[in-house]
């Protein structure tokens, strides 16, 4: 009965955890928008406007954050690679001394 327990705890840990992560995301989204929607002037742009600044930022973003991504994922699987390697030759160490 401990063990369901400590699992449903663990669950809801990540859950919460989840549910703040997803809050983050979104406000992190809505901050473009807004600085857009700031920087409009007020003298009866159409919607099109907006959604080429929309577009612009979000575009300028996702150019800015692809290099940083294709980065970290590149380290994280040489790191990967390094650990399985280190893994494979103890094994084949311990193989070959039997």
């Amino acid at each position: 009965m401990d063990k369901i327990k400590d699992f449903a705890e663990r669950l809801a840990t990540k859950a919460r955890s989840a549910k703040f992560a997803v809050g983050a995301m979104a406000a992190s989204a809505a901050v473009p928008v807004i600085s857009v929607v700031a920087s409009a002037d007020d003298t009866g742009s159409s919607l099109a406007t907006y959604k080429d600044q929309i577009t612009a930022q979000f575009t300028s973003t996702a150019n800015d954050v692809i290099p940083i991504i294709v980065g970290v994922l590149g380290a994280g699987l040489g790191v990967f690679a390094i650990f399985v390697g280190i893994k494979l030759a103890k094994k084949m160490f311990s193989t070959v001394a039997k």
